[in-house]
């Protein structure tokens, strides 16, 4: 059985039958209905029947499974990595002023616009920062971060959050890529893309 969740949060099931020829999608008359939740984990079950001329065979797939969001990362096309011994030096001279999150998707398709503003260097290698985030939700958050070096990594550490509601936004603690004028990464719960606003 294969599970597909597309970038809207809907999702859909295939049944794929495994053949001497190969993997097929059609094969017999299948008949399958199920029932599933969502959210930061995905539970439910999957029943399917399959019948052909001479046998019927039955399946049960049940399932509970935390998902982390993958996608396809299309903003590197055009992008540059930086070498591993360019890395502390580009850290340096690009990651202060303004970033837009050009994409933020979260597990529930939740996504967010809004900017990255990295100020002072606080110590060697070491910024601080304010992400201003729009939900699609209609949440606005403020969010006071720290951003460091991890090696060849960009870390981010959330600290105070700032919102009309609370428990709308978890702290952000974030390690990303860093490609000429983008930061790319992804947590438990969310995909990121940042891309540097040049003045």
């Amino acid at each position: 059985m294969r599970f597909v969740i597309d970038a809207s949060g809907k999702y859909k099931w295939a049944n794929v039958f495994l053949l001497q020829e190969g993997s097929v999608t059609g094969y017999g008359m299948t008949q399958s209905n199920g029932e599933i939740t969502t959210g930061r984990q995905y539970k439910g079950e999957v029943h399917v029947k399959n019948e052909e001329v001479t046998q019927v065979r039955q399946f049960d797939v049940e399932f509970d499974v935390s998902v982390s969001p993958q996608y396809t990362r299309t903003e590197l096309d055009n992008a540059g990595a930086i070498p591993a011994d360019k890395f502390a030096a580009e850290f340096m001279k690009s990651l202060p002023g303004r970033w837009e999150i050009a994409r933020w998707l979260g597990l529930s398709c939740t996504t967010a616009t809004g900017t990255l503003d990295v100020g002072e260097e606080i110590s060697p290698h070491k910024f601080r920062g304010v992400f201003k985030i729009a939900t699609s939700n209609n949440d606005i958050v403020e969010e006071d971060v720290t951003i460091s070096m991890s090696g060849t990594k960009v870390h981010f550490d959330g600290e105070k959050i700032r919102a009309a509601a609370e428990n709308v936004w978890g702290k952000d603690v974030i390690d990303l890529e860093l490609w000429k004028d983008l930061m790319i990464g992804n947590n438990a719960t969310d995909f990121v893309v940042l891309r540097k606003i040049n003045d």
